[in-house]
């Protein structure tokens, strides 16, 4: 499977290109985030799952707060009960196709006779939710088909923070755990050089420690210390400073860095996931650092 992220590109283009131009891969959005209404998400879902000949899974989360105000003037409160409404109305806006008027009367989001007068290829196409803190992983827990746990994931976090709040969530809504699928963003830098790796792959800790919903990750790894200088760098928008401040043993716990034989060694510590989703480290690294680390990925873990 491929999937597309929503941070510096729209994720859908991409996507759209590569159905068109594939037969059997599968694609997804991890993630798209909730600025768009849900009828439009809907609507980008529906023809994804279309060219694609129903082999695309829709993520979708709110991304972090500062960016939903910041950038998208959207206010970030009750994001739960927000979320919850928004996979409400991108479903009930799914069944309103071949002629269905469809309404959803939600807190936030609502919808009054819609309707499509084409097919659609699938109704229920697979809907996975963006999740890191507790209220958030209930939510995917009960309402979701999967959850796609952010970058930085680690096996301690999961076994005590995202698998105990998945559960309650399920069970809160008389739905079998096991059928939520268990999904997570894996940063992996690979490289014939180890230390090229290291590097790359503290320039994708720096961008994501920054962010305050992490906390519930890198405070159990007692990695306080090295984040907060990187959190003040940030503010000064000093990369090299934020760069300094991620440590070694943060590469080590956090990501997947090293050769091509190191990085299938290490991959091993996510064997919890359904999926790993991976990705190569980009923040303030060239198009062509990039695209070499998406080469080097495609090579090490090639099937066969």
């Amino acid at each position: 499977s491929v999937w597309h992220e929503e941070i510096f590109r729209d994720p859908f283009v991409p996507l759209a290109a590569i159905a068109a131009g594939t037969s059997e891969l599968r694609l997804g959005t991890a993630v798209s985030t909730w600025t768009r209404s849900p009828v439009s998400s809907a609507l980008i879902a529906a023809n994804l799952d279309q060219l694609s000949d129903g082999r695309y899974t829709h993520g979708i989360g709110t991304g972090p707060a500062a960016w939903n105000e910041q950038y998208h003037s959207i206010k970030y409160e009750k994001p739960r009960s927000r979320m919850r409404d928004y996979v409400g109305a991108v479903r009930a806006a799914w069944s309103a196709h071949s002629g269905r008027f469809v309404d959803f009367d939600g807190e936030y989001f609502s919808l009054d006779q819609y309707f499509r007068p084409i097919g659609q290829e699938r109704e229920n196409i697979p809907l996975f939710m963006a999740a890191v803190q507790k209220n958030m992983l209930k939510l995917a827990g009960a309402v979701a088909d999967g959850v796609i746990m952010n970058v930085l994931t680690t096996r301690r976090y999961y076994e005590e923070i995202a698998s105990p709040n998945l559960l309650a969530g399920a069970q809160s809504a008389g739905r079998d755990p096991a059928g939520v699928h268990r999904a997570a963003l894996v940063t992996v830098a690979v490289d014939d050089d180890e230390r090229q790796a290291v590097r790359w792959a503290k320039h994708q800790i720096a961008f994501f420690a920054q962010i305050p919903y992490f906390e519930s990750i890198l405070g159990p790894y007692g990695f306080w210390e090295p984040t907060e200088p990187l959190r003040e760098a940030a503010k000064e928008h000093d990369i090299e400073r934020m760069l300094e401040s991620v440590t070694d043993e943060m590469v080590a716990q956090l990501t997947v860095a090293g050769t091509p034989e190191q990085c299938r060694r290490q991959l091993a510590r996510w064997d919890y996931l359904d999926s790993a989703l991976l990705t190569a480290p980009s923040y303030f690294l060239s198009q062509e650092e990039i695209a070499a680390n998406y080469r080097a990925i495609a090579a090490a873990f090639a099937p066969g």
